[in-house]
């Protein structure tokens, strides 16, 4: 077998943080018919598995309360938190969002 001598290089891409900006904050309000539609959704799959807001809350790592919120429409939940309840209950996200 013939042994081949392999070099690689490494390319560092320098950007200068001053140049750069980025906002963390959105003033975006969450629409109200969407959070209830969700909100709905989510509480009509609870029931159908037959489980309650906390095993919900603990199976996905968040607090009871905050998941109430969630089916109230009063709290707006992170994509990661729709992703978990998605996995959670084996659903599309299409299933539980209105578009």
């Amino acid at each position: 077998m013939k042994k081949v001598k392999f070099e690689a290089k490494l390319a560092v891409l320098r950007i200068p943080v001053r140049n750069m900006s980025y906002n963390i904050f959105m003033p975006i309000t969450p629409n109200p018919k969407t959070q209830q539609y969700l909100g709905r959704k989510l509480r009509e799959l609870r029931e159908q598995k037959e489980k309650t807001q906390q095993e919900v809350a603990d199976s996905i790592g968040i607090d009871v309360s905050y998941y109430a919120g969630i089916e109230r429409a009063e709290k707006n939940p992170s994509v990661a938190i729709l992703e978990a309840l998605c996995k959670l209950y084996k659903i599309s996200s299409s299933q539980i969002l209105p578009f």
